[in-house]
């Protein structure tokens, strides 16, 4: 019985019948561009990183840590009432963090191509490459 169900299992996953909660594989992300209004934002001194599984999207921010539940259909994405580390953040950091936390909850629809994520908002893009 117990190989029966693993092969059902596998079937399904082969032919399509994917959760609404995950993104493609890889489900770990690094932040490579971000764009506010049609503005390139600096991110040479930030690192972000995204891991969405089981329905959740946690990650690193330059300062700190969140966790946010998503909900995919098609392409669309969005981001539930989530939580984050109150770390103090100052300067350019700060103001990066607040535009990622704040774009998260705009955020409307995504693509995957190959080993690039995109995810777009009001007024923001950030594209993130597969975290190997």
């Amino acid at each position: 019985m117990r190989g029966w169900w693993f092969f059902a299992v596998a079937t399904l996953a082969l032919t399509g019948c994917t959760s609404r909660e995950s993104i493609e594989v890889p489900s770990a992300w690094r932040m490579v561009r971000g764009d506010a209004g049609d503005e390139p934002l600096d991110l040479s001194e930030s690192q972000f990183t995204l891991v969405i599984e089981n329905a959740m999207a946690r990650g690193e921010a330059p300062c700190n840590c969140y966790s946010f539940p998503i909900e995919i259909n098609g392409s669309e994405i969005s981001f539930g009432l989530g939580e984050q580390s109150l770390i103090e953040c100052l300067g350019e950091q700060a103001d990066l963090e607040r535009l990622y936390f704040t774009s998260l909850g705009q955020s409307t629809s995504y693509t995957v191509d190959g080993t690039t994520l995109t995810l777009k908002a009001s007024g923001a893009v950030w594209v993130f490459e597969a975290d190997s």
